[in-house]
């Protein structure tokens, strides 16, 4: 198991409680992210989530309970140290299936047969990213105000819209069983080539204060780990089940 940072481990040996306010799937990822790095977490998700990480919670130092926090993520308008929406802008937000406030409502509307194509470009990054810069701005008792969070890549509305075709045939295949030879051929892989800022029909939002404040929090800075394809399967996941 990785070793935690010294800061964290005096934060933690302090006692100090990150409380994530909200009960969306965002909430629960937050949640799910802080227990993993072995923090103390309270939450109203408590007695849902206690039984779902038992093991985790019983053989390391991760903690869950419901009280009130020394550092506050508020996901539900709440006053809070890191208020979602305010402190902390969410830009092109892939979730795992559960449409909220946060995430991007393009792909729900093509599930449900609204085919039409936004202009514009997009910066589309998973909701595991987003849970997890998140959980690591509470964890070190970041200052947030006036923050973005979007992905790196710029994506236009053509390119995402074959990726999440391909993918959402595939998947609804999967689970009738029904595939056709052309499904079965592989996929190349959506060209990653970097492309300049300036082709874009749009500006990045700026996340350079984003991951600023990651460095100072532990050294890795914003490095979005999930590609499209696998944020989509996670969308998809999410919806089927």
């Amino acid at each position: 198991m990785q070793l935690l940072n010294p800061l964290v481990q005096h934060l933690l040996s302090d006692g100090m409680i990150v409380q994530v306010r909200g009960t969306c799937s965002l909430s629960k990822s937050i949640v799910e992210r802080l227990l993993y790095l072995e923090a103390k977490v309270s939450s109203s998700l408590c007695k849902s989530l206690s039984k779902q990480h038992i093991s985790l919670i019983k053989h390391t130092q991760a903690e869950l309970m419901e009280s009130d926090g020394d550092y506050v993520i508020s996901l539900d308008n709440s006053p809070g140290d890191l208020v979602v929406g305010k402190d902390l802008i969410i830009h092109d937000m892939i979730s795992d299936g559960f449409q909220s406030m946060w995430s991007s409502k393009v792909f729900h509307d093509w599930i449900n047969g609204n085919m039409s194509l936004p202009k514009g470009t997009h910066w589309w990054v998973g909701q595991s990213d987003v849970a997890d810069a998140i959980a690591r701005l509470g964890l070190h008792a970041q200052k947030v105000e006036n923050m973005h969070v979007c992905g790196r890549r710029a994506w236009n509305i053509e390119e995402t819209y074959d990726e999440f075709t391909h993918l959402w045939s595939r998947s609804k295949s999967g689970q009738s069983g029904e595939f056709t030879s052309e499904l079965l051929e592989p996929k190349p892989p959506p060209n990653v080539r970097v492309k300049p800022i300036a082709n874009s029909t749009n500006e990045r939002p700026k996340i350079s204060d984003l991951h600023e404040a990651l460095l100072k929090s532990d050294g890795q800075g914003w490095r979005p780990a999930q590609n499209l394809r696998v944020a989509l399967m996670h969308f998809f996941a999410g919806v089927m089940s």
